[in-house]
């Protein structure tokens, strides 16, 4: 059996906790930032290692890609009638 966790935000101070057996979610606990580092060590005292949503990262990629392809169209658009002495690099 494959016992993995992940971890993310929940809300202010506290931390989800989801558990998965063999790929299922088998449990979820929301941990306060204070106790998180402790109830990390004792599931993993269970036999629990730490895992990452690939998705997750996916969508974060894939997210920053599209600012940032909005970002240098908006540079080229600018670019073709800059403000005097505004190109300068700081």
């Amino acid at each position: 059996m494959v016992k993995q966790y992940t971890i993310e935000a929940a809300y202010s101070s506290n931390t989800r906790v989801n558990m998965y057996e063999d790929g299922i979610l088998t449990n979820s606990k929301i941990v306060s930032d204070w106790n998180l580092l402790g109830y990390l060590d004792s599931i993993e005292d269970e036999g629990y290692e730490k895992a990452y949503d690939i998705r997750q990262y996916k969508n974060a990629l894939k997210e920053a890609e599209e600012r940032y392809n909005e970002a240098k169209e908006a540079l080229e658009r600018v670019m073709k009638n800059p403000l005097i002495g505004s190109n300068k690099e700081e």
